[in-house]
């Protein structure tokens, strides 16, 4: 029906906003408690144009790939669901928790942003470029 790509996109930035606004309402604490999944968190804009620069790998408590393969650290906040990736750099990147796998990028003020990282399991963290 929708055969235009511009069509193909309205209706796929439609289906996100309201994934993105249904997101908003989920508290970090629901996910208190619960382990990080090690693995390959795949962030895209809100039309799931994946972003490589933003994209991370997990790989233990502390440390993580990114999309060129270079290896860094980051924290995991429990209780306020904030991950910061890149702590060797001077402007770690920040992500909230909004599901048990996915995380939501913030900006530097702590304001949500439109890229979403869920987990994506088909990928290996220890084999980059993704």
């Amino acid at each position: 029906m929708f055969s235009n790509s511009k069509w193909t996109g309205v209706a796929a930035c439609i289906g996100l906003v309201a994934v993105l606004v249904q997101t908003v309402a989920i508290r970090a604490d629901e996910f208190s408690g619960t382990a990080l999944t090690m693995g390959v968190y795949e962030c895209h804009d809100q039309l799931f144009n994946i972003d490589p620069v933003m994209m991370f790998g997990l790989l233990d408590d502390t440390s993580y790939k990114n999309y060129d393969g270079d290896v860094g650290s980051y924290a995991f906040d429990q209780e306020s669901g904030i991950i910061q990736v890149g702590l060797q750099t001077s402007a770690p990147a920040r992500f909230v928790r909004i599901a048990a796998t996915a995380f939501r990028a913030l900006n530097e003020d702590g304001t949500l942003t439109g890229f979403v990282c869920p987990l994506n399991p088909a990928k290996d963290p220890n084999s980059p470029p993704w």
